[in-house]
């Protein structure tokens, strides 16, 4: 089931140092705090389901058979991501879709933000505009 004979903690590690990133950028980017990563990551602490959700919506290109069951490659085909095995000639269609598809992310997670702090602003504010007595 696992032929790579690696854990769920190691492939985040691999897939976090293949990215180029820091461990606090990645927590950062899902929305976890950095000693849950170092916990995980430090394979003292098994990542649940909350945690694999949040990195699969922030990663769509990570293959989920490749990080939960350490089959096929860390990338979806579909993704546009160079992997390994590729060429630098061959890869720069799939860095422009790529770039593309973080881009898109980014915006959504912008507007999804852009939402939240318009709810944040209304929950603190009485409607006569002035501070609500809880904040």
């Amino acid at each position: 089931m696992n032929p790579d004979n690696k854990t769920v903690n190691d492939r985040i590690a691999e897939f976090i140092r293949v990215k180029g990133m820091r461990q606090s950028e990645f927590a950062k980017m899902i929305g976890v705090k950095d000693n849950r990563l170092s916990t995980i990551i430090s394979n003292n602490n098994n990542p649940n389901f909350e945690f694999i959700q949040k990195t699969m919506s922030v990663y769509r290109e990570l293959n989920p058979d490749w990080l939960i069951l350490g089959e096929g490659t860390m990338f979806r085909p579909e993704s546009g991501e160079i992997s390994t095995g590729q060429s630098e000639g061959e890869s720069d269609g799939g860095d422009v879709r790529y770039l593309k598809q973080i881009i898109k992310q980014q915006e959504e997670m912008i507007g999804a933000l852009k939402d939240h702090i318009a709810t944040l602003k209304k929950e603190h504010y009485c409607s006569d505009g002035k501070k609500s007595k809880a904040g």
